[in-house]
């Protein structure tokens, strides 16, 4: 939820929802006259709009701007462009469903998600299902345990599973 209302947002900025992009209405910015884009890139890589002082993420603005109301819970880059803030980009979900959704860790050894080498020479592939870590065997290759860990993600991540 926001401390500001839907209608508040609505007053405050103009969304495009075909490039995601969003402007100050008139007579809103503070010290200026002028409409003009809003959003800047916070350190992370979202996009942040400024409203009373204020940073609030702009995908957020901009479900609750089409949608009428502010999104209960996360809201998914589907493509994890963080700043590609487009309604066709932007879902509903949970926190566990949100971070499926990301890349492979940068501390990762093998640079591939749900998949490690062992110390006997061979590949373990594993997912993280709703409340467990699920192993999906051992296999000879790398390759052999990402098909593995790819097909249990569409079986457990659905809409969320992500190849890497």
């Amino acid at each position: 939820m926001s401390r500001f209302t839907v209608e508040e947002m609505r007053d405050a900025f103009v969304y495009l929802p075909e490039t995601g992009e969003f402007f100050h209405k008139k007579n809103n910015r503070p010290n200026t006259n002028e409409a003009g884009k809003a959003g800047t890139v916070s350190k992370v890589g979202y996009v942040y709009l400024s409203y009373r002082n204020i940073s609030i993420p702009a995908h957020r603005v901009a479900m609750a701007i089409m949608e009428g109301r502010w999104p209960p819970h996360h809201v998914d880059h589907i493509n994890r462009v963080k700043t590609d803030n487009r309604y066709c980009n932007l879902r509903h979900a949970t926190h566990s469903e949100n971070l499926r959704n990301k890349l492979v860790r940068r501390d990762s050894s093998t640079g591939i998600k749900g998949v490690q080498l062992r110390a006997n020479g061979r590949w373990r592939a594993y997912i993280k299902a709703p409340e467990k870590l699920v192993h999906l065997g051992y296999f000879d290759t790398p390759e052999e345990a990402t098909r593995a860990r790819i097909e249990a993600a569409k079986i457990y991540h659905g809409e969320f599973a992500r190849d890497a």
